[in-house]
């Protein structure tokens, strides 16, 4: 009687098993790093979603909206009480604030972070004086830091800009 072999042998399903693990340890790094990228570039068009939003609720309501973000948050509100700042009780939000992963900084380059948007939809300050606002977008995790960093930049206009930073 002769046997014919079957299947695998213990040291060829070892040794695929060895080689799956080791291309999975040499890529989980840039997996990692895409996936931290692809953070970035959602909560930057999160962003200028919710600038857009804003600059079109101020058009349609004739009422200076503003939008607030730093490190945790961003939201979008009618500035009803005239203080600059978002207030719960006295403001009115505009959409729901999204979720903002925890290695990511969002922050104004100069000046306050906070984008305030007039009747006619122009980006103004304070005082109502037109003016730019340039945003960064980037990780600010200490251990698994990402490369990719975005600034956007909210022109007197009201149109929204992004562009890519390089090193």
């Amino acid at each position: 009687m002769k046997h014919r072999g079957r299947g695998f042998t213990l040291m060829e399903v070892t040794l695929v098993v060895a080689l799956i693990s080791t291309i999975a340890y040499l890529s989980y790094g840039s997996l990692r790093e895409l996936r931290r990228g692809f953070a970035i570039d959602t909560v930057t068009r999160e962003f200028t979603t919710v600038c857009s939003l804003a600059r079109s609720a101020a058009i349609r309501s004739g009422n200076t909206t503003a939008v607030e973000f730093s490190r945790r948050h961003m939201v979008a509100f009618h500035d009803l009480d005239a203080s600059g700042q978002f207030e719960e009780d006295s403001d009115r939000r505009l959409s729901a604030p999204p979720s903002m992963p925890l290695f990511l900084k969002i922050f104004a380059k100069e000046g306050e972070n906070i984008i305030r948007f007039n009747s006619q939809g122009y980006s103004v300050n304070e005082a109502g004086d037109p003016v730019e606002v340039n945003v960064a977008v980037y990780d600010d995790s200490p251990q698994y830091k990402s490369s990719k960093r975005h600034q956007v930049d909210v022109l007197v206009s009201g149109a929204v800009r992004v562009v890519p930073l390089v090193d």
